[in-house]
């Protein structure tokens, strides 16, 4: 058997199937130093919620090593500031520290906390249904594909309030906002990859501009409306708002 340290996130196979690495993580090192990507990796939950808590001694920002990032990121970063679009690298939504991530906070508590989520059980509830009955009427369908896999990012969008019958351009777009972060990844994919954000990024600002002149019930418009005493800032700007909106969508 390979010793652990043979794997590593700088190795484009592991990046494929992640799974066997995590399992050996777990079971052998479960606060793991990756020395090809010189990252702490955290894979047990009690471990990262005490992580995830302790604010004094670990940080919110995120960094990701160069080991792992697509050779052409840089320029498909160039790309899509030349189109007008944002990158979210994370300093515009929670991946901050500081008086800067608290605030965040507290401007979008209100669209995600408990009783907000809990309002939308019957919409949960609706979508999940609406898929089994177009299963129905299939001679065989794969549970994961056909119900399981598109029934996250249905729902997003419907609490969103972003357009369900776009959900394959959306959901692809948010499938790159993960992948082009690959080591992997062609040129021709990484410039892929940059369209489908971008193309999420279209539907998105489109929602958030109509939600700014006609509110609905939906998380964009709380999000949009959300205001804090704060007299300097007391609510999101356009890109705070435009990447925390993306984020949710990508999850």
């Amino acid at each position: 058997m390979q010793p652990l340290s043979s794997f590593t996130f700088a190795d484009p196979k592991v990046m494929q199937n992640p799974y066997p690495y995590y399992e050996r993580m777990r079971a052998e090192d479960p606060v793991h130093f990756d020395e090809g990507i010189k990252t702490w990796l955290v894979t047990r939950y009690e471990d990262i919620v005490a992580a995830a808590r302790n604010h004094e001694a670990y940080s919110d920002e995120m960094r990701v090593s160069s080991a792992i990032r697509s050779p052409y990121q840089a320029e498909v970063n160039d790309y899509i500031k030349r189109e007008g679009y944002v990158l979210n690298d994370g300093t515009n939504t929670f991946k901050i520290d500081g008086e800067m991530h608290t605030r965040r906070r507290k401007l979008v508590t209100g669209a995600f906390n408990g009783p907000t989520v809990a309002a939308l059980e019957a919409r949960v509830s609706a979508v999940c249904r609406d898929k089994v009955l177009a299963l129905l009427d299939r001679p065989q369908a794969d549970l994961v594909r056909d119900y399981a896999t598109p029934i996250p990012i249905m729902v997003i969008c419907d609490a969103l309030g972003l357009p369900l019958d776009h959900i394959d351009e959306i959901s692809r777009g948010a499938d790159s906002m993960v992948s082009r972060a690959g080591a992997g990844a062609s040129r021709e994919e990484a410039y892929r990859h940059a369209n489908n954000i971008m193309t999420l990024q279209r539907f998105v600002r489109t929602a958030i501009d109509e939600r700014r002149t006609r509110p609905t019930e939906d998380l964009i418009s709380q999000i949009v409306h959300a205001r804090i005493d704060d007299p300097t800032a007391p609510q999101l700007s356009d890109i705070e708002t435009l990447s925390i909106c993306v984020v949710a969508v990508a999850g």
